[in-house]
């Protein structure tokens, strides 16, 4: 995972999601045919197909996996989009980039606080 937003699908959080992208060295960015990704990424790295957007919804599996809160009628976790947006942040760092603990660790403790 090196991005992500959370929100409705909309145009506002695909341009959230390219602006945390927009640092990096993209050469290919995959999605489904929303037609809404054609108006916020680059032309010469979209591709639009279900054939290849398998990798993600493989890591949306494991992100309903490790964190109840995305499975369906959950009742015991918030689903407030600040709680979200902070529970993804952990994820990231601590399923996808392990190397990162110490970075992730000090974010939850600053959630907590």
């Amino acid at each position: 995972m090196l991005a992500f937003a959370c929100g409705e699908r909309t145009i506002e959080t695909v341009n959230r999601l390219y602006e945390k992208l927009s640092h990096l060295r993209i050469e290919r960015i995959f999605t489904d045919c929303w037609e809404g990704f054609k108006s916020v990424f680059p032309y010469n790295l979209l591709t639009q197909t279900k054939k290849e957007t398998n990798a993600i919804e493989r890591h949306n599996c494991v992100n309903r996996h490790w964190v109840a809160r995305f499975n369906r009628k959950t009742i015991a976790f918030s689903r407030a989009s600040h709680m979200v947006e902070a529970t993804m942040t952990l994820l990231q760092h601590l399923v996808f980039h392990p190397t990162a603990d110490k970075e992730a660790w000090n974010l939850l403790q600053n959630i907590i606080k």
